[in-house]
Formats: structure tokens, sequence, C-alpha cells
């Protein structure tokens, strides 16, 4: 019986939650842009998309690995490691994806958020 190491869960865990919480901020944050005085269509809306393509990178990329690894049936235990190496790949490059689409959406954010700020100040 193989054991999970906690470093191991820890990792798995960060690759599913950390990307997936930077997108959810980005979405928060376009919302209260959008809900603000004098908001700019355009900066929320360019958050809300970055945001929806930083979603659909993790969820494919989860639903990529979920699905090669049930399509697996029984086969070798060679196999069956390559195939699981292979499908954490792909969650982890998908989740890298949609993290870097979600801090482009930050930092869009953040910079017009700074501006309006500057702007409105006397």
């Amino acid at each position: 019986m193989n054991s999970v190491s906690l470093p191991g869960l820890a990792l798995g865990a960060a690759v599913l939650v950390v990307p997936s919480g930077c997108v959810a901020s980005v979405w928060l944050w376009a919302r209260s842009v959008a809900r603000s005085a004098g908001p700019r269509r355009v900066v929320a809306r360019a958050g809300y998309a970055c945001a929806l393509l930083g979603a659909t990178s993790i969820t494919l990329g989860l639903a990529h690995a979920l699905f090669v690894v049930v399509m697996l049936g029984p086969s070798s235990p060679v196999v069956r490691s390559r195939v699981f190496a292979h499908g954490i790949a792909e969650t982890f490059y998908a989740g890298v994806i949609g993290l870097l689409v979600a801090l482009v959406g930050g930092v869009w954010m953040a910079f017009w958020t700074w501006r309006r700020r500057k702007t409105a100040s006397p």
C-alpha cells in the first residue's frame, strides 16, 4: 500500500487552490469595480475576461487529467504511473496558465484602481 506524504498532499492542494483563489479574487475585484461610482466598463469587463479565461484553463486542465486517468482502464503499473504523472503535469500546467492570466487581470485592475484614486484625490 502506498502512502501519501504530507508535502506531496500540500503541493497537490496548492496546485488546485492557489490558481483558483487568484481567479476568484480577480472576479470579485472586477465585480467591485463595476459597482463602484464612475466605473470604467472596459476595466471591469477586462477583469471578468481574465478571470473567465483563467477559470477555463484550470477547468479544462483538470477535466483532461481526470479523463485520461478514468479512460486508462486496467494496465501495468508502469503505464499507470506514466499516465498519472502526465495527468498531474497537465493539471499543473493548466493551473499555471490560469494563474498567469489571473495575474495579468490583477495587474490591470490594480493599475486602473490606482489611476482612478490618483485622479480623484485633490
